[in-house]
């Protein structure tokens, strides 16, 4: 089966701004980046977390920020705000990274936090954000689950019915 960061784990940030990687999480870096480990690139998100990703994940993240037109307003707008909080940092020896304090102070990331599993790369939100954010979506996961499922359904053919003069209903 394919490597994949899912679940949640909560964690404490301590006092010099690091926090350590799960090491459920760490099993998954391990067996994806065997070579590169040791090393993670770290994004704020518009959602007010700190995407942390596998260093070839976010090698090809970087990839697709560099096809963006810096004369276009909206991708100016991304590759500024993306661009300038986004670094690939080396965990200590303990599995944890140093968080940069501007990334975390917009983030609303004090001390509780939780780091969230999400298939190719981990989310790291403040606590109690994190709570907030799962309550306010939750009402809506049912119907967002609906129309995803939807996607798959194959539309039905269209039957046209022609009545022309001389030609008999079957």
């Amino acid at each position: 089966m394919e490597q994949l960061f899912l679940g949640n784990e909560q964690m404490t940030v301590d006092q010099k701004g690091r926090v350590g990687i799960p090491s459920r999480f760490m099993s998954v870096l391990r067996a994806l980046e065997p070579a590169d480990a040791d090393k993670v690139g770290v994004m704020i998100t518009p959602d007010r977390s700190i995407k942390i990703m596998p260093a070839g994940y976010f090698r090809s993240e970087l990839e697709s920020w560099s096809k963006l037109d810096d004369r276009d307003s909206q991708e100016r707008m991304i590759l500024n705000l993306a661009t300038s909080l986004a670094e690939l940092v080396t965990l200590d020896k303990q599995n944890r990274i140093k968080l940069n304090p501007m990334m975390a102070e917009l983030a609303g990331i004090d001390r509780q936090v939780v780091i969230v599993g999400n298939i190719k790369f981990m989310q790291l939100f403040d606590a109690k954000t994190w709570r907030e954010m799962f309550e306010k979506s939750l009402p809506a996961w049912g119907e967002a689950a609906t129309q995803l499922a939807r996607r798959g359904d194959k539309p039905q053919p269209i039957q046209y019915v022609i009545n022309a003069p001389g030609v008999q209903k079957p």
